[in-house]
């Protein structure tokens, strides 16, 4: 039983380093800090829906640079 509980730990905890920072969640931090850039008391946005990454570009840190990106443009609008 203790080699069961041990085994489903040990996947969780190489679940969440393998997967736990997705591009999706760069994507989402990225694009709040880029909307609320050097504006005091923002209130953070509605964020909208994942997209795809391009092929080669699927880091948490790219997902962050491009949600960067658009949520400036947003802000801009």
């Amino acid at each position: 039983m203790r080699e069961v509980v041990l085994y489903i730990f040990s996947f969780f905890i190489i679940y969440l380093f393998t997967f736990g920072n997705t591009y999706c969640d760069g994507w989402e931090e990225g694009y709040k800090e880029g909307y609320c850039y050097e504006i005091v008391n923002c209130i953070e946005p509605v964020i909208p829906v994942c997209p795809t990454p391009e092929i080669g570009f699927d880091t948490y840190q790219d997902g962050y640079n491009r949600g960067f990106k658009k949520g400036q443009e947003k802000q801009e609008e």
